[in-house]
């Protein structure tokens, strides 16, 4: 329960947790995200997204889509920012659902996985900052992720802000997030949001 709440403060969402559901009357736009299947079985406008024990991230963000009133993203887009430590950030149709900062490769590859495993859309592109390191890691993803999701190498130029070069749309973003590290989450959502070059198999 504490990391659902966690994860819809970070995201900005609304919700209720109902001391009981017997005496709630929902409508249309309601979403119920649950792991009681007696709610499953009532007869309800609301869209009910059970709890899933095997992948609780997954089902959780299905719910947070249905409140959208889709089933599914038109893109995921994974922006990585390489350097002595690795800024990551998962942007969901415009919008930042979560971002990881590591020095440890390993856990850069889990979390893009993970990313892609948990998070329902149409298509999923992975864009990594243009660099030697960056090279490295894009073809250690290529293999990772398969055909699972398209990986391109990005150019760097203005990614990070400035008085002359700052998008207003990438810092509206990362703006609503309380962070020391800024400059290096706008400079992984300016990665995410920037068509680059693709890395072909092999």
């Amino acid at each position: 329960m504490a990391e659902v709440i966690n994860t819809l403060n970070r995201r900005g969402l609304e919700y209720t947790i109902p001391n009981d559901f017997t005496k709630i009357s929902f409508n249309e736009n309601d979403v119920v995200y649950t792991d009681l299947l007696e709610l499953a079985k009532l007869s309800t406008p609301a869209r009910i997204v059970l709890f899933n024990e095997s992948n609780p991230t997954r089902s959780l963000e299905e719910a947070i889509i249905a409140s959208k009133g889709r089933s599914e993203y038109k893109e995921v887009a994974i922006g990585i920012d390489p350097g002595r430590l690795f800024t990551v950030a998962a942007v969901t149709d415009g919008e930042l659902a979560s971002w990881l900062r590591t020095g440890n490769l390993s856990e850069l590859i889990d979390y893009v996985n993970k990313i892609i495993e948990s998070t329902p859309s149409t298509s999923y592109r992975i864009r990594i900052g243009c660099n030697a390191l960056g090279l490295k890691i894009a073809r250690i993803l290529k293999d990772s992720v398969k055909s699972r999701a398209v990986v391109e190498l990005v150019s760097e130029k203005h990614s990070s802000p400035s008085l002359m070069h700052r998008s207003p749309f990438v810092y509206r973003i990362v703006s609503k997030v309380k962070t020391s590290r800024r400059k290096d989450l706008y400079a992984a959502v300016s990665i995410a949001l920037r068509r680059g070059q693709v890395i072909e198999n092999g």
